[in-house]
């Protein structure tokens, strides 16, 4: 395999759901957590109207446009940090978890995300977190970290973002191969999607790379509303950096081999 020159993040594969019915007072037993989606009833950060298909999509696209001038802040030298609450990171589409934290022990939900190495909780003097704080004063366990620290740089995105040539080329020749008849529509930042069926016209996609095919489904560049009624390419592009992100990397086992500044990627059904 040979070095590879794009950005690769990762995010626990989101669900486009906004309401569930778990039972929230129910424990977790042994190492098994209960996972629940930051929209669902168990969730203190659910928004307080149910969000519609479109919306979710549009929300994730506001949160990702930030994250990808953040990126590209990286690549060209300068720092940019998006500046936001923690309760508005904790807010961006995930899942969340109860678990005990510091010592001793406080109870708390925690964003659940493959995307850092770091565990998210709302602390004591988040102004609009829930009533129940991270308090690291009674932690004996607590130390404090930089804010240059590694930790501190990552950040994540959902869909894939392309260099605008890119991009385009790999749109005009999806729309190509779905035929003339289709009517293309917008949403947000989509600028290709259908509201027919287009299920057996779809092409499969591969990011092919020096030494490495990255081929995927439709479920890996498609995005469907609640009712199906709606389905549109959920990629789009970039001024200056391509992104292989969340939507795209699922069902995909990711092998990092970070002294050689090398990568492997095989298909792996996960979920």
């Amino acid at each position: 395999m040979e070095p590879l020159h794009v950005t690769l993040l990762f995010l626990l594969s989101l669900t486009l759901v906004n309401s569930l019915s778990p039972n929230c007072d129910s424990p977790s037993q042994g190492s098994t957590l209960r996972v629940y989606h930051v929209s669902s009833p168990c969730s203190p950060f659910r928004p307080k109207t149910t969000l519609s298909w479109e919306e979710s999509v549009l929300q994730m696209q506001a949160d990702d446009k930030t994250r990808l001038v953040y990126l590209t802040s990286l690549v060209a030298g300068r720092s940019f940090v998006p500046i936001g609450s923690g309760r508005q990171i904790i807010q961006s589409p995930t899942y969340i978890v109860k678990a005990n934290i510091g010592t001793p022990a406080q109870s708390l939900l925690m964003a659940l995300d493959t995307s850092t190495d770091m565990a998210l909780v709302p602390c004591a003097g988040c102004v609009g977190c829930s009533s129940v704080t991270y308090d690291s004063a009674k932690s004996t366990s607590f130390s404090s970290l930089a804010c240059g620290a590694e930790q501190c740089k990552q950040v994540r995105t959902v869909f894939t973002r392309l260099v605008d040539g890119a991009y385009t080329a790999v749109r005009d020749e999806f729309r190509r191969r779905m035929g003339k008849t289709a009517v293309v529509s917008s949403l947000g930042g989509f600028d290709t999607c259908y509201t027919i069926p287009i299920g057996k016209q779809v092409p499969t996609m591969t990011f092919m790379f020096p030494g490495l095919n990255m081929s995927l489904p439709q479920d890996n560049f498609l995005i469907h509303s609640s009712s199906g009624a709606t389905t549109c390419l959920a990629m789009s592009s970039s001024p200056a950096l391509n992104v292989i992100a969340n939507m795209q990397q699922q069902n995909h086992r990711i092998v990092f081999d970070i002294p050689n500044s090398r990568l492997g990627i095989s298909r792996e059904i996960c979920s």
